[in-house]
């Protein structure tokens, strides 16, 4: 296996938000292996992975974006064997559309989908264009063909052990919780932090989204 991360440039950033002058808080730098715009790199990738948290910097915003949508259009549509794979709050990114081309769908429209329950509401109020997708609430994770959403922070590792058995099988996936020693959630509809934060369904009001509501 091959980690590769992509940037705006392969210059040392932070891992994080910076933090004031004389912060108790240690800070981490991680260099990128190439840049957005590295095509022959891009052909590489097999399941490109978009953190959440707090996010890009404005200014990067929209470049970050962009590179989603490019790996989708280029990677994934049409293989199987290809995947877009989001935590947290990266399913934002993942539902805006790209600047290059605005008539073309994001990756995230036409599915279910689903994010960080304790940034739900904040995030439907300020991001009023994702009407093309299903946001689904009490999901711990959900799996769209080759396109996969996790919730908040944890989530992800328990989307991704999912992810694993799906593709390398059940033996693997239990092989990586024992490495770990990781108790792991099994049931993607089980997230007891929607109704902590109060998240309920969005449904998609600009495509035809189908989901099960489960009750």
């Amino acid at each position: 296996m091959k980690c590769i991360t992509f940037g705006p440039s392969t210059n040392p950033i932070h891992s994080g938000p910076s933090e004031g002058m004389g912060s108790l808080f240690s800070q981490s730098f991680v260099a990128n292996t190439t840049t957005f715009d590295d095509e022959k790199r891009l052909t590489e990738v097999d399941v490109l992975i978009v953190p959440g948290g707090l996010g890009p910097p404005d200014s990067e915003r929209q470049a970050v974006i962009d590179f989603i949508q490019k790996f989708y259009n280029c990677r994934i549509k049409g293989q199987q064997d290809k995947y877009l794979f989001t935590v947290c709050t990266g399913s934002n990114l993942a539902a805006f559309r790209s600047s290059k081309d605005a008539q073309v769908p994001s990756a995230l429209e036409g599915l279910a989908a689903t994010t960080n329950k304790s940034a739900w509401n904040n995030f439907f109020v300020q991001n009023k264009l994702h009407k093309a997708t299903y946001w689904v609430a009490d999901a711990r994770w959900v799996p769209q063909d080759n396109v996969w959403t996790t919730s908040g922070v944890s989530a992800g590792t328990d989307g991704m052990i999912a992810w694993i058995a799906q593709v390398y099988g059940e033996d693997k996936a239990r092989f990586a919780c024992n490495a770990m020693e990781y108790n792991r959630q099994a049931n993607p509809d089980l997230d007891p932090f929607a109704a902590l934060y109060g998240a309920q369904n969005v449904p998609a009001t600009e495509a035809d989204v189908t989901w099960i509501v489960k009750t």
